[in-house]
Order: structure tokens, then sequence, then C-alpha cells
């Protein structure tokens, strides 16, 4: 049972939005913004911060 746990936790951690798993919830009633979701897009991690940017007197 507390090994099922963990990998439901750890699943909805990476990808929150897997079909035919319930969405993990926050206290508050909101669902948990995973990892996956964290990263992609336009203003995602990858896209959003961590690419280079354009800049005067580097």
């Amino acid at each position: 049972e507390n090994i099922k746990m963990l990998q439901f936790h750890v699943a909805t951690l990476v990808d929150n939005d897997m079909p035919g798993m319930p969405r993990a919830m926050q206290k508050s009633g909101k669902p948990l913004i995973a990892i996956k979701a964290r990263l992609k897009g336009k203003e995602g991690g990858i896209r959003g911060n961590l690419m280079g940017k354009r800049v005067d007197f580097s």
C-alpha cells in the first residue's frame, strides 16, 4: 500500500496530467503543478528563464 502511494506521488510530481490517474491536489484544492508543466511551453523554465537573453554591455 505504501509503495503504491509513493509511486502515485512520484508520478504526479513528474506529470500531473496523465490519463487514467487522478490529479494530485494541494491543500487549497488547486491541482499540483508538475515538473513537466513547469518546463514546457512559452513561459516554461527552458524558454522563459534558462535560454540566453540579449544584453547590453555584458
